[in-house]
């Protein structure tokens, strides 16, 4: 099934050798669109499979699925919408600003709190490799649907949207974790806090880390966009509605994991908790996180007006620099 760009809005930027790429009709994006499709049905399958598996191995299992749906979606259709460039830039400033911090956080406890990382893999700096990865795969979808929400058409900040679609894209990321991390610092053991907070041993000073890293990935991405995107934007609205799908994915199963939860408690840091109420509560935050923005993001993108440009957008584009 292919998503037909509808009068895209017009090439951005005056540098000749950088141009962005402006392809019309059905034939743009070729196999990448139908990848972005493929890759949204796999996520509702998975979190179908996730549902039903619960917190046995076949949830587990989806969960997982999830993530790495996530890290291929964004590659795919960020280079749909920037090009390879300009998300390529958006990986190289996600990863490496994820990583920093990461590592900062461990060896002296800013801007998360300290803490231990669990997962398994190749290291450096005491830093699994895989985890920065996760700041590029929901960054890029928190960063597109704050761009379907807060902007007038999707397309490429105009004036103080460089500064505005940053602030939202950070809460909706921050929202994304704000979900798991009572899971995954419990449960899943996947890292263990020094000083463990009161939210599930989760410490408040890890969501204001993340806030703080959210904020500069997409800050610095919106300051370099128009230079780094080779390609505009499309303007069918499959397009931009397709990021809520797979962010929206992971409700599914959580709702397995609170319908059939595990017996017992989990003690962090001399408190304990029951499994069945972090399961619990991570299941409400997803639907308030997860899918109210989702839900957000694609009545905005579906909407007749949601993903048209219109003749001021077009001209303001072309007048930028």
């Amino acid at each position: 099934m292919a998503i037909e760009a509808q009068g895209g809005p017009a090439a951005v930027g005056t540098n000749e050798s950088a141009a962005p790429e402006v392809v019309k009709g059905p034939t743009r994006g070729g196999p990448r669109v139908t990848a972005a499709w493929v890759l949204a049905l796999v996520a509702l399958v998975a979190a179908v499979a996730g549902a039903v598996g619960g917190t046995g191995p076949v949830g587990d299992a989806a969960l997982g699925l999830l993530t790495g749906v996530a890290l291929l979606f964004s590659i795919v259709h960020g280079s749909l919408s920037v090009g390879w460039r300009g998300i390529g830039t958006f990986f190289v400033i996600s990863y490496a600003v994820g990583f920093v911090l990461e590592a900062t956080s461990v060896a002296y406890g800013f801007p998360f709190g300290f803490y231990v990382h669990n997962t398994g893999g190749p290291r450096l700096l005491d830093i699994p490799l895989v985890v920065p990865s996760a700041y590029f795969g929901y960054g890029w979808i928190a960063w597109v649907l704050a761009c379907v929400i807060g902007r007038g058409t999707p397309a490429r900040s105009v004036g103080f949207e460089r500064f505005t679609t940053p602030l939202v894209a950070t809460l909706i990321l921050t929202g994304w974790d704000f979900a798991f991390d009572a899971v995954f610092a419990t449960v899943d053991s996947r890292y263990r806090y020094t000083h463990p907070g009161g939210y599930f041993g989760v410490p408040v000073s890890n969501f204001l880390g993340w806030l703080l890293t959210g904020w500069i990935i997409t800050q610095v991405f919106a300051l370099v966009e128009q230079k780094a995107a080779t390609r505009t934007p499309p303007a069918a609205r499959a397009h931009w509605a397709l990021p809520s799908v797979v962010w929206a994915a992971p409700i599914l199963p959580l709702l397995g994991c609170f319908l059939s939860p595990p017996a017992g408690k989990v003690t962090v840091g001399g408190r304990t908790f029951v499994s069945a109420d972090i399961y619990g509560s991570a299941f409400v935050v997803s639907l308030l996180t997860l899918g109210l923005v989702a839900a957000l993001a694609l009545i905005r993108a579906l909407a007749p007006t949601g993903t048209a440009p219109d003749a001021t957008r077009d001209a303001q584009l072309r007048a930028l620099p």
